[in-house]
């Protein structure tokens, strides 16, 4: 059996290491910023896949777009029996449809995209479309997504192609 002295020094022994600890041991630290720093990279890796999975996303939106806005010129040529024109201000960051002066619709680029180029071969600058909804002007227009990266999209003269880069 054991002595009353020395399960009184056995308590006293505990009681002393439980009264001096005060804070943390460097090991409890560096073991809680690892599981911090492993944490918040795997969060901020994710996070950057996010955003250029958006803009790879409203880079195939808006080149849909532009394709139905075409379309939608083309129709209106065709079934209004006049020719119309496709403005890509570059200032405004956005895509006209005039027909006889008069804006009859507009695109607007995404947020945080950037029109950078309009290579019209014209000296107006106007993409032009005849009474048939044949575009008659080449061209190509560029735009920067928000990763910086040009986009291109090329019309062909004379046919109802349009391509995109």
């Amino acid at each position: 059996m054991v002595s009353p002295v020395v399960i009184r020094k056995l308590v006293f022994s505990l009681r002393g290491l439980i009264i001096n600890k005060k804070g943390f041991t460097i090991i409890e630290l560096l073991v809680v910023l690892t599981i911090i720093i492993t944490v918040s990279s795997i969060a901020l890796y994710e996070i950057k896949n996010y955003n250029n999975f958006l803009n790879e996303i409203d880079v195939n939106n808006f080149n849909d777009e532009f394709l139905s806005f075409t379309n939608f010129a083309r129709l209106e040529s065709k079934s209004n029996e006049s020719s119309s024109q496709i403005l890509f201000s570059v200032s405004d960051n956005e895509i006209g449809l005039y027909e006889k002066g008069q804006l009859i619709s507009k695109l607007t680029l995404p947020y945080g995209f950037k029109a950078s180029k309009n290579t019209v071969n014209t000296t107006d600058g106007l993409i032009y479309i005849d009474e048939a909804g044949a575009i008659t002007t080449s061209c190509s227009l560029q735009y920067i997504d928000r990763e910086g990266k040009p986009q291109t999209i090329t019309i062909g003269v004379g046919t109802n192609y349009v391509n995109i880069k």
